[in-house]
């Protein structure tokens, strides 16, 4: 079994057949067209994501469609190209998704391997803080997870602001 689909076996229940060269190419358009951080929302929270951008609508349809996570934006302008955007904010989407490509990636190896990082560390935080609400019979009334991010979280999330900035 070639590398990537053991790692898809393992992270994401085997959902999808893909192929190494699918990853490296694939892979390309990360280093390419893509951008991996976090961005702020309106209430000023930070928020992990994970694009590639490109004119091609087939290309971005076809990731989509290969790795089977994200989803797409479509962006109309009046005096440049049609812009697609595959997208991935989910965190078990994400590290499935950059697990697979991150042997191929050469150009954001960085940001990919700190990112997965990142997301390990989230999703097993996410599953470690959870408080817990009980009746007196011992029935669960509410399960609610914590929002915090752990002292290493906090640190990659500094170190993307350093490499994700513009003009530098």
């Amino acid at each position: 079994m070639a590398w990537a689909e053991e790692q898809q076996a393992k992270s994401y229940g085997g959902i999808a057949n893909i192929c190494t060269i699918d990853c490296a190419y694939t892979a390309g358009f990360l280093d390419g067209e893509g951008y991996v951080g976090f961005y702020t929302t309106k209430d000023e929270s930070k928020r992990m994501q994970v694009t590639i951008t490109n004119t091609n609508r087939e290309i971005i349809y076809w990731i989509k469609k290969t790795f089977r996570v994200g989803r797409i934006t479509f962006t109309q302008y009046k005096k440049k190209k049609d812009c697609y955007r595959f997208i991935l904010t989910n965190n078990k989407e994400a590290t499935y998704f950059l697990r697979l490509i991150f042997p191929y990636v050469m150009i954001k190896r960085r940001q990919v391997k700190m990112m997965i990082e990142w997301l390990e560390t989230r999703i097993k935080c996410n599953h470690e803080h959870r408080i817990v609400e009980r009746n007196e019979e011992g029935q669960i009334l509410r399960c609610e997870y914590l929002d915090a991010y752990s002292e290493r979280e906090l640190e990659i999330m500094k170190e993307f602001e350093t490499i994700n900035r513009r003009g530098k």
